[in-house]
């Protein structure tokens, strides 16, 4: 596998890419200068890559995710909390 492709409405840019490049801290990669104008970010994962961009969603819900695994799940959660970002269980 290569790439996941995750979309976010344009409206909520700011807090997707706050969240995977500074909550998260994924390493950026450089996006195809053909691409850069579109927004969104491109990140790395050992050899997988995540490419975030905006699309307009036509629908409320969706079940796109992507699933990390951590070693110390409260600790995470913690951090996270620290942060704002809102667990949904």
């Amino acid at each position: 596998m290569n790439h996941i492709q995750l979309t976010y409405p344009v409206e909520i840019e700011e807090e997707v890419i706050n969240f995977y490049t500074n909550i998260l801290q994924l390493s950026e990669i450089e996006k195809p200068l053909s691409l850069k104008s579109n927004g969104g970010k491109w990140y790395v994962l050992d050899n997988l890559q995540l490419h975030m961009s905006r699309e307009q969603v036509k629908k409320t819900s969706s079940k796109q995710h992507i699933c990390f695994v951590t070693s110390n799940l409260d600790r995470f959660k913690e951090y996270l909390l620290a942060h704002q970002i809102e667990i949904f269980l």
